[in-house]
């Protein structure tokens, strides 16, 4: 990762693991990891993170 970014604990969905990336300590992009293939992507389809809450 280049400087200024940092990778968030995975979130466990069914199947696959989510990555809150940070830029500057602040949400950037998410990144997804399939739990059985490996295969990784940004989930980018919702468009730039504006805002997160984390709900308990």
């Amino acid at each position: 990762m280049g400087q200024g970014y940092s990778i968030g604990k995975p979130e466990l969905a069914p199947g696959y693991y989510e990555f809150m990336v940070q830029k500057d300590g602040k949400d950037y992009v998410e990144l997804d990891v399939n739990g059985y293939t490996g295969q990784v992507w940004f989930e980018n389809w919702q468009g730039p993170i504006l805002n997160t809450i984390e709900v308990q």
